[in-house]
């Protein structure tokens, strides 16, 4: 899996190949519009609230958005900080 630390994304993202690999229960939200770092727009509209992932031998258990990315399988914005267990 190819994880992006990115400081300036507000929000993790996970990519649809890996959550459906998981079989993660995905919430519906109320569909909104991500501009990603090319300058595309793509559309989100659900939510996995809890996503176990090991790093390192640590496992946080974040939230994710579900996106249709391509180039990464995940997406840990500003909002993962407050997940690490230190």
């Amino acid at each position: 899996m190819m994880i992006l630390v990115d400081s300036r994304s507000s929000h993790n993202i996970l990519q649809t190949r890996w959550a459906n690999q998981l079989r993660l229960t995905l919430d519906p939200t109320l569909s909104f519009v991500v501009m990603v770092g090319n300058g595309d727009h793509l559309f989100c509209s659900g939510l996995y609230h809890v996503v176990p992932l090991v790093i390192q031998n640590q496992t946080f258990d974040t939230p994710m958005y579900f996106l249709p990315i391509h180039g990464v399988d995940v997406v840990l914005g500003i909002q993962w900080l407050k997940y690490l267990r230190l």
